[in-house]
């Protein structure tokens, strides 16, 4: 009797989450911001495997990380990365429905030997700011090398007009006084409800 009753309660479940409609499950997927809904069943699979993405990425498999992403950005929701994605957000400022975006870029020791130069990644990252539905923007750039003038590209995405939380870590990177200035008027961005900052190890003086 024990297993049989095992299996009476399991089947409702299984009925009731393939009875919902494909919007209500969009809306319990982009609550919980996490691919892991999309692997209940076959239909969630079809429906969600690329509202939500994350993945650590190394060197080697970044060309296929940025295909995937590419071919997929029509449906993202969310990316969390892990690891040297620099030119990631290229193909992301035109995501349509992205909404949260976490890169973690910390310590590239030589970003030049793989990325080109700092201006190029950093400018992917200021264009950010055209990304339409982009509400919750988590960069981890600390030892960088980035300097006062990366500093003040990252500042323009203080233009975004969808950004409600910005989270950005730029320790010892070496922004001096003028880049912390130039961070200071993200602060203004239009409809930004939190900030947080990180700057510690940058030595921005009296004026900073």
């Amino acid at each position: 009797r024990g297993p049989l009753e095992v299996v009476v309660v399991s089947m409702p479940r299984q009925s009731k989450l393939m009875s919902l409609p494909n919007d209500v499950l969009y809306h319990i997927s982009d609550f919980l911001w996490h691919p892991v809904l999309g692997h209940v069943c076959q239909r969630t699979w079809e429906l969600l495997q690329w509202h939500h993405f994350a993945c650590t990425v190394q060197p080697d498999t970044l060309p296929k990380t940025i295909s995937t992403v590419s071919k997929h950005k029509w449906t993202l929701r969310s990316i969390t990365l892990l690891g040297p994605s620099h030119s990631l957000p290229d193909v992301l400022s035109s995501a349509p429905f992205l909404h949260t975006l976490t890169l973690s870029l910390k310590s590239m020791e030589s970003p030049l030997d793989v990325w080109g130069t700092n201006r190029d990644w950093l400018r992917g990252l200021a264009d950010l700011k055209y990304c339409p539905q982009l509400r919750t923007l988590t960069l981890d750039l600390g030892s960088n090398g980035i300097g006062p003038e990366g500093a003040e590209q990252l500042a323009e995405l203080r233009e975004s007009q969808t950004l409600q939380d910005l989270t950005l870590d730029v320790r010892f990177n070496d922004i001096q006084a003028k880049g912390a200035t130039a961070l200071a008027t993200l602060s203004a961005t239009r409809n930004l409800c939190t900030l947080h900052l990180g700057l510690g190890g940058n030595c921005l003086g009296a004026d900073g």
